[in-house]
């Protein structure tokens, strides 16, 4: 999402490891998850192959899923109680 010229739908992570600065810059959807990321180290841009980013638009959905039975049970659960 851009705003007044400045891109906010960019993420950014800065590290040091090893006494290196490392920075990584990503986007983060709901349809493709993490994606476009980018490492720097000490300024300097590195090709890095990514195997995979959690979680994606299908592990989203099955996750609010487990969240909406358990609240559903839970309500049920009241329920059932209250007229007994």
């Amino acid at each position: 999402m851009k705003f007044l010229g400045t891109d906010f739908g960019i993420k950014y992570i800065i590290a040091e490891i090893n006494g290196k600065e490392v920075l990584v810059s990503f986007r983060d959807s709901y349809w493709k998850g993490i994606h476009s990321a980018s490492f720097r180290i000490n300024g300097i841009k590195q090709n890095v192959k990514i195997k995979g980013a959690y979680p994606g638009f299908i592990r989203r959905i099955q996750e609010v899923v487990i969240i909406i039975k358990v609240c559903l049970m839970h309500a049920v659960n009241r329920i059932t109680k209250r007229i007994c």
